[in-house]
């Protein structure tokens, strides 16, 4: 059964903070925390510490090796005795923020170790060791190098294309790996130095729920139209058959009652075939997940929005959210 924000919520708020293990000391008045995170984007957390005397002219905080950029840092948050982490990563920026006359703010910016990713624009191939030799694949590829990175750990759904190699041009390991997991119609999903590679499972059980009139405090949502394509076609150059392949997908139908009553969305632009036309020659299933990826991203754009509620640490990214009476 999904769960209610305001489940096991009716005790104070407790926010935790731990810095290389070492759990951060009470007296540290810590005025606000920020975590943000988003499918194929870095996790990230902004801590902000009240810091400074202007008469003593002294950063109390600061001026201690307790927030250097590099150490391991941990946030969580609860209820009452109850907390969960909702972030782990390392400190990547210590920044003072002075306004008016005697407020000063220590600003602590974390990010998650999959940041190391980001760094560095790289060429490489990927190919197979012999002609005979096996066919390689993304997940073979992606593993391999989310591994040479220490602090990191994959979980990737499996790929079906057999490529006979990969080119990774000027491009960072991270931008490789996203644009990769979009060639075969996955998200990328980061949380706690774990890489979670898979498509989205829009099928399975919600894990929260939320109640117009109980549990919502804000919402705001948006149904378009505009990049709704009823079928979407790869199209690709087979070199063993010396012909031109195509690969359709066609858009999934929304059996709820909102689908019955938003109808052919597109029929709107009216636009019968969405052609994506390859430069390279493509292998038959790369060409396949290629128009499979596009069609999902024609479907999760299709309706967007932001919605707030009383925080919990089951809202993650990846999970189902159930909305009633909107």
């Amino acid at each position: 059964m999904a769960q209610s924000p305001s489940d096991n919520s009716s005790e104070v708020l407790k926010i935790t903070l731990s810095v290389d293990g070492k759990a951060v000391e009470e007296t540290v008045n810590i005025a606000r925390i920020v975590v943000k995170k988003s499918v194929n984007r870095i996790p990230r957390a902004v801590i902000s510490i009240l810091d400074g005397d202007m008469p003593s002219q002294e950063f109390k905080i600061s001026d201690t090796e307790d927030f250097i950029p590099g150490k391991k840092i941990e946030i969580g948050a609860g209820y009452g005795a109850q907390t969960e982490v909702i972030f782990s990563g390392i400190i990547t920026q210590h920044s003072i923020d002075i306004r008016g006359e005697n407020e000063s703010t220590l600003i602590i910016e974390c990010k998650d170790e999959a940041v190391k990713m980001t760094v560095g624009r790289k060429n490489e191939n990927y190919i197979k060791q012999t002609a005979g030799g096996a066919a390689i694949k993304d997940k073979t590829v992606i593993s391999g190098i989310i591994g040479d990175y220490s602090g990191l750990s994959v979980k990737m759904a499996e790929t079906t294309a057999e490529l006979s190699g990969l080119v990774q041009y000027n491009a960072t390991d991270w931008d490789f790996m996203v644009s990769r997991a979009e060639a075969n119609a996955m998200l990328v999903m980061v949380s706690d130095g774990v890489i979670n590679i898979e498509p989205p499972d829009l099928t399975k059980a919600a894990s929260l729920s939320l109640v117009y009139g109980d549990d919502i405090f804000s919402f705001n949502a948006s149904l378009d139209s505009l990049n709704q394509y009823k079928k979407v076609t790869s199209v690709g150059w087979d070199l063993a058959k010396h012909s031109v392949v195509e690969e359709p997908a066609t858009a999934n139908q929304d059996a709820s009652s909102r689908g019955s009553k938003n109808g052919d969305l597109a029929k709107v632009v009216g636009l019968d075939n969405y052609r994506l036309q390859s430069q390279t020659p493509m292998a038959q299933q790369s060409l396949k997940e290629w128009a499979a990826s596009e069609q999902l991203k024609s479907q999760l754009a299709l309706l967007t929005g932001v919605v707030r509620f009383q925080g919990v640490a089951s809202a993650a990214v990846g999970e189902m959210i159930e909305l009633t009476g909107v």
